[in-house]
């Protein structure tokens, strides 16, 4: 999935990496998830950044782990959210 990145991908980065995270939180089958690595406030340390997208809706998804809120009934406390 990294393979197109400038920095070298290294086994350390899956302990931080937020993909199984977001794949628990959110399991559409609509969301396409874009990795790439990116050097953190630390300039030594590089992290995992996830750009989401949804393919039913056609657009970026925000937060991932909450979903595009077209998909799939979102409860009241998650709307609030996206509305921000």
């Amino acid at each position: 999935m990294l393979a197109d990145n400038h920095l070298p991908w290294n086994p350390a980065l899956c302990q931080t990496c937020p993909v199984p995270a977001i794949r628990q939180a959110n399991a559409c089958p609509h969301m396409r998830l874009r990795p790439s690595l990116r050097r953190s406030l630390l300039p030594w340390r590089q992290q995992v950044h996830i750009e989401a997208y949804c393919t039913k809706s056609t657009a970026p998804v925000p937060e991932p782990k909450v979903g595009c809120g077209q998909c799939h009934d979102l409860p009241a406390a998650f709307r609030s959210l996206m509305e921000e």
